[in-house]
């Protein structure tokens, strides 16, 4: 995840939530996370070299496999293929490393708690 204080004109805002715990200390960036008509929202968590992490529930709310690959769209982005591997987590989903490596450059404005913004793929087709 890079950190900037620039935002580029050429990226692409992707709505956050911030999740604190119960003492307010921690800090957990969660991202919309789309697939065949439903929407959850996963933790980014650049500590997660396992893929993309799918709780049981979730992989059965967004039709996709627990286990193997899914086309997630991440933020109103794209669809992306990624790793997943089925997990019992309360959370509902985890999007680790592969999808911080595809996604590109990651800012996250925690000052003015701007959305997450994310380098523009470009028109859609």
């Amino acid at each position: 995840v890079r950190v900037s204080d620039r935002v580029d004109a050429t990226e692409h805002v992707v709505p956050y939530r911030v999740a604190t715990g119960d003492s307010g200390r921690y800090f957990a960036a969660l991202l919309p996370v789309e697939a065949n008509g439903s929407r959850l929202w996963f933790l980014l968590d650049s500590g997660n070299i396992a893929g993309t992490l799918v709780a049981t529930h979730s992989a059965e709310l967004l039709k996709v496999s627990p286990t193997g690959t899914a086309s997630l769209q991440v933020g109103g982005r794209r669809p992306i293929t990624l790793p997943t591997t089925s997990s019992e987590i309360i959370l509902d989903g985890a999007l680790g490393t592969s999808y911080l490596m595809s996604a590109g450059a990651l800012t996250l404005d925690l000052r003015g708690a701007m959305p997450a913004r994310l380098p523009d793929e470009g028109p859609r087709r």
